[in-house]
């Protein structure tokens, strides 16, 4: 019988609860996705999670589609707590929030983790490794600038593409632009986005990233798959870019242009990854709007290139 210590949980709320605590905050739509599922239905798990006090909701207006705002749900402590006990007293789970960051900040990252498996699907052989300061920690990294100066930074996100047939990887950097940080700054240049850049570029001529990319290679799940890349090398990788608006798209490739090196830095808006999806080509390498987008798969994305899902209405 159900108690306040062990109350009754359907099997999708159980896993509702995992995915939140897992990805941190999701919204109903990814959350349709990731579960293949109806969103309505997924929409009434969550309201009922809501009103037992194991998720929060919030409105996130962020996208640049007009209309109503999508909604963001979070695990409370008390479905935390829940989840905990479920799994028994030696469970691992993910500390309640992480790093101080939004919502709206959250939901964008993760709406490239939620389009993997569709990728991986769609190209034959291809192995997508994520990693995040939710699903797998990334260590504080330490480069040294121009001026001589050592900084750290955490990656927002690092996804590693390996294509098996071709024997080909591909590392990238991913960064979620809610348009909160200033893209200059007088007063404060090191929160400011163009510092960032100078970071990643720093970066890029070091060499450290090696590192992360081998760790990615080894994680067990490739392994599984006997994608065993003790002797993985990629030369280079691209600093993503995912942007709130077309505004903040232009502003932001305004800036990548005016900070060479820029060529692998590759810039978009949520609006174009979500309904296109994460390989189409809606990417503007060294911030370039005038020339012709490109997909972060190259000549992987099968032609015509397909549009998510999601997109078409299926599974929602």
């Amino acid at each position: 019988m159900p108690t306040k210590d062990s109350p009754h949980l359907t099997r999708l709320q159980q896993r509702l609860l995992d995915l939140l605590i897992t990805h941190r905050a999701l919204t109903s739509r990814q959350i349709a996705v990731i579960t293949d599922g109806n969103l309505a239905s997924r929409k009434r798990a969550l309201g009922q999670l809501e009103t037992q006090g194991y998720v929060a909701s919030e409105p996130i207006r962020l996208r640049a589609r007009p209309g109503r705002p999508e909604t963001g749900w979070r695990t409370t402590p008390a479905g935390h707590g829940v989840t905990k006990r479920r799994r028994g007293r030696g469970a691992a789970l993910a500390t309640v929030g992480g790093r101080d960051e939004s919502m709206a900040h959250r939901v964008m990252l993760n709406w490239v983790p939620v389009q993997l498996p569709s990728l991986e699907a769609m190209v034959p052989g291809l192995t997508a490794s994520w990693r995040d300061d939710a699903t797998g920690t990334i260590a504080e990294q330490t480069v040294e600038l121009d001026s001589g100066e050592n900084t750290s930074f955490i990656p927002d996100g690092v996804l590693l593409l390996t294509h098996a047939p071709s024997g080909q990887s591909l590392l990238y950097f991913v960064e979620a632009d809610t348009g909160t940080e200033p893209l200059r700054s007088n007063v404060n240049p090191a929160r400011s986005l163009k510092h960032k850049l100078r970071v990643y570029q720093a970066y890029f001529r070091d060499g450290g990233y090696q590192k992360i990319a081998t760790r990615l290679a080894q994680q067990p799940r490739n392994n599984r798959r006997g994608n065993r890349s003790s002797g993985l090398h990629v030369c280079g990788f691209r600093l993503l870019l995912v942007t709130s608006n077309a505004s903040r798209f232009d502003a932001v490739c305004d800036l990548v242009r005016a900070t060479p090196p820029a060529g692998f830095i590759w810039v978009t808006q949520e609006d174009d990854l979500v309904e296109h999806g994460l390989w189409a080509s809606v990417w503007a390498p060294g911030g370039q709007v005038g020339e012709p987008a490109e997909s972060i798969v190259d000549a992987l994305c099968p032609d015509p290139c397909p549009s998510p899902p999601w997109a078409r209405g299926e599974a929602l």
